[in-house]
């Protein structure tokens, strides 16, 4: 099921990314901290994953933030 709905809300939670500039964070960047996750997950390293995650998303939780304030357009499903 939630794969089902993933399927559904992808494109439109991408394209409101896109329109809002959500994730401007270079594409090496990104791939650069894919891999030091990696190896986090490999060394068994709880806390060091904790730091990258929240780095990693960093973006996005301040997107959230100023959403939340009302200081960004409401999500229509839809309507992008």
């Amino acid at each position: 099921m939630i794969s089902s709905l993933l399927l559904i809300i992808t494109p439109d939670i991408l394209k409101y990314y896109q329109k809002y500039k959500v994730c401007t964070v270079p594409q090496k960047t990104v791939h650069a901290e894919h891999r030091e996750m990696l190896q986090k997950i490999k060394d068994k390293d709880k806390d060091g994953m904790k730091e990258l995650v929240l780095r990693h998303l960093s973006n996005l939780i301040d997107f959230a933030k100023l959403s939340t304030k009302g200081e960004i357009p409401e999500f229509e499903y839809g309507h992008i």
